[in-house]
């Protein structure tokens, strides 16, 4: 079966948009077969950024890293909220890309947009790393995947992450503590917990 983490889905494309609304902002997305969250927002993306811009309301020039960035909705929120930040925006899959692109051009969004399976051709360093991780890659591949978030950020960097509790978020949590000096879960709701590790 094929999945949302294949670098060149083969599924039958069939784009289509929806439009998000919060507040006073509108931004509307197109989304397709073959990447990840068809239809709508993810839950988890969403809280991650909503909690995330509670809790940071203004946010100066600083390196953000949208990891496993899907269609784009985390990168593009985050920049239409906190509009100073200098954001990177990485999938795996080139789907994902084009879509990321085209999303950030309709939503007036400035980002630099890479193909690349986890940091494979990343090499420059992040004050906040963002990550819905792709649990169903594998347990060895998300961890992986976090060891090589705490590398690339910058001292006193964050990495914000969310995680299903039914897919192992306590485990998560603990397994971040051996390499973050402080590690939080700084929401829990709906059956997901954000967690907070500073590095």
């Amino acid at each position: 079966m094929e999945h949302y983490f294949s670098k060149d889905p083969q599924v039958k494309s069939h784009k289509k948009t929806f439009i998000y609304h919060e507040e006073n902002i509108t931004m509307t997305f197109s989304y397709d077969h073959g990447v990840f969250s068809m239809g709508s927002v993810d839950k988890g993306s969403e809280l991650l950024v909503r909690t995330f811009v509670r809790l940071n309301p203004s946010l100066g020039n600083q390196k953000v890293l949208d990891l496993g960035t899907g269609y784009g909705f985390i990168g593009v929120y985050l920049k239409k909220k906190l509009s100073n930040i200098e954001l990177t925006m990485s999938d795996i899959n080139n789907r994902a890309i084009e879509l990321a692109k085209e999303n950030c051009a309709t939503n007036s969004v400035k980002a630099h947009i890479l193909q690349s399976d986890g940091f494979e051709n990343i090499v420059e360093k992040f004050d906040v790393i963002f990550l819905n991780p792709p649990i169903r890659t594998g347990k060895e591949k998300v961890y992986n995947l976090l060891g090589g978030c705490h590398e690339h950020l910058l001292e006193a960097g964050q990495l914000w992450i969310v995680v299903r509790v039914k897919q192992g978020a306590k485990s998560m949590a603990k397994f971040l503590e051996g390499f973050f000096s402080t590690v939080e879960t700084v929401e829990k709701k709906g059956g997901y917990h954000i967690i907070k590790c500073l590095k």
